[in-house]
């Protein structure tokens, strides 16, 4: 991964920049929740972290996503 550099956060952004900022910081949770390798884990996190607990709309999608790239480990 790409280390960020210490001026990073004073540079003005665009909004293209901004977007492209949030997408980052997107794809990094994501790839932390994926390296969770206990449901129960990703459960409790999904729930205090960002609020999808059972009976959410994304709930039953980032469970299966997670169940997949759990099963691409193995």
């Amino acid at each position: 991964m790409k280390k960020p550099h210490a001026f990073d956060g004073a540079k003005p952004r665009t909004p293209k920049g901004e977007a492209r900022q949030r997408e980052i910081k997107a794809m990094r949770a994501m790839e932390e929740l994926s390296n969770l390798d206990d449901e129960g884990d990703y459960r409790q996190v999904l729930a205090e972290e960002y609020g999808i607990v059972p009976g959410h709309p994304k709930y039953e999608k980032a469970m299966a996503t997670w169940r997949e790239i759990q099963r691409g480990k193995l």
